[in-house]
This record gives C-alpha cells, sequence and structure tokens, in this order.
C-alpha cells in the first residue's frame, strides 16, 4: 500500500531551510511506500515532490486564517488524489531524525489529557482557536483530549470532510484534530506524550543547547523546531544528520 503524506507550506512564514529538511527526514527515516505532496500557494519546484496549488483563503474576522487554508488545501487535494482512502499530514517545522513506521503515525497521541476551554480572549490568535475547538467538543460531547501534538496524523478523507461539513470548518476555524479524533475516537485511551518517551524533542529556545538536541538524535523519532526555537545552528544540526547540502 502506499501511503499519501501531505505537508502544507506557506513559503512566506518559513524558516531556513525547514521545509527541505523535513522532506529530507521523510525520506531517510519513514519506513514505508510513500508518494509525497506539499500543499499552499506559491509552492516551490521540490524533485519528487507533488505540488497541490491552493491560493490563501480571505481573511475572515475573528477566525485563523491558516486553519482556514488547511481546509481548501485539503479539498483541492482530494480532488488531485482521488484513489485514496486518507492521507497523513505532517508539518513542515516537523524533522523525523530516527526511523518510523506507518503503525507509529497511526498510534494515538495526545499532547494533554483535557483541552482549555477558557480564555477566548487570550492575545494569542491560535490559542484562541483552540479554546473555540475545546468549547465546541464539550457542547458536542466528544471525547476532550488535547491531540495537537505537532506530531504527523493519519486522516480518513470521509471522515474529515464530514467534520468539515457539519461544523462549517470553510468559515469557522478550528484546531481539527482535536475534533476529528475526539469524535471518531471518543472511547480509545491515547497515549499521553512524555519527555521520557521516545516520540518527540520539542526545540522551543535559543541559544541551542547542543547535548539535548544529539540526545534527541539518538533517542527521539521526530524533532519539533517552533518558531522561537529555529536557528541557524538547529539547521546546520539537521542538515548534516541528512547529509543534505543548503
Amino acid at each position: 500500500m502506499k501511503h499519501l503524506v501531505l505537508i502544507p507550506h506557506l513559503p512566506s512564514a518559513q524558516q531556513g531551510h525547514e521545509l527541505i529538511l523535513a522532506i529530507a527526514g521523510w525520506r531517510k527515516h519513514f519506513k514505508a511506500d510513500f508518494t509525497l505532496a506539499i500543499m499552499g500557494e506559491g509552492l516551490p519546484q521540490i524533485d519528487g515532490v507533488i505540488n497541490v496549488e491552493s491560493p490563501r483563503v480571505p481573511d475572515v474576522p475573528g477566525e485563523y486564517r491558516a486553519h482556514l487554508d488547511y481546509v481548501s488545501c485539503a479539498r483541492k487535494a482530494r480532488r488531485m488524489f482521488p484513489d485514496t482512502d486518507g492521507f497523513i499530514v505532517a508539518g513542515d517545522d516537523v524533522f523525523a531524525v530516527n526511523d518510523f513506521t506507518y503503525e507509529d503515525v497511526l498510534l494515538p497521541k495526545v499532547q494533554e489529557l483535557s483541552l482549555p476551554t477558557k480564555g477566548l480572549e487570550h492575545p494569542n490568535p491560535w490559542r484562541r482557536n483552540l479554546v473555540k475547538t475545546g468549547i465546541l467538543c464539550e457542547k458536542e460531547r466528544f471525547a476532550n483530549f488535547n491531540w495537537t501534538t505537532h506530531l504527523p496524523h493519519y486522516y480518513l478523507w470521509d471522515y474529515l470532510f464530514r467534520i468539515y461539513d457539519t461544523f462549517d470548518c470553510d468559515h469557522n476555524s478550528y484546531v481539527i484534530e482535536n475534533i476529528y479524533f475526539n469524535a471518531c475516537l471518543p472511547t480509545r485511551t491515547p497515549y499521553l506524550l512524555s519527555k521520557d518517551d521516545k516520540w518527540k524533542y520539542e526545540v522551543s529556545y535559543n541559544p541551542l543547547y547542543l547535548p539535548d538536541l544529539h540526545n534527541a538524535f539518538a533517542n527521539k523519532v521526530w524533532v519539533v523546531a517552533t518558531e522561537n526555537g529555529w536557528s541557524a545552528e538547529l539547521e546546520k544540526e539537521l542538515a548534516e544528520h541528512y547529509n543534505i547540502n543548503l
């Protein structure tokens, strides 16, 4: 079975060569047969990667634009890959540093055991969207786990589009993984991520602390870089790991 991997990408928000490095991680460490595509507006041409060119949606007051973009991109990708049942979605700032399998992606993993439902006035728009999503899950009596791990997720097209249509996600932004998995896996107890497990090391500060990063290269599957954690030094370390010249 050939899997479809989709990476949303906004070139204007790119840090360094993060997209090239994220792609290198999939190519080196994902132990499965897969097709790789990037989706967004104004995409670069990369050998062996399919572009799902999808214009950005207009700003909607009070909504988180990037999450509306994801819906538009997914609808375009579905039309381009009609023979697939679903897809893996992954960030362009998530870097595989050890081998992993399709089953590793499928393992239900959560960041926290509950979603916030207070804080709609938070200054960070992404945080407000998370709270809005938590309120919806509570209202709909879904499970309330926080699935926002920033790790790859697998979605079935039919279930995902049912959620898009039910909650008008073309015009109302949500952190969609939290609706999808809390609705589709209401009775399953997911794995709660821990700093001591093998799954993720998050680089969220500068300067980069190399001993921790090298430990992640040895023991973690993914390195995740936040906006505050990205640096030229991290880029250099990742490029050396993948043995590529930038």
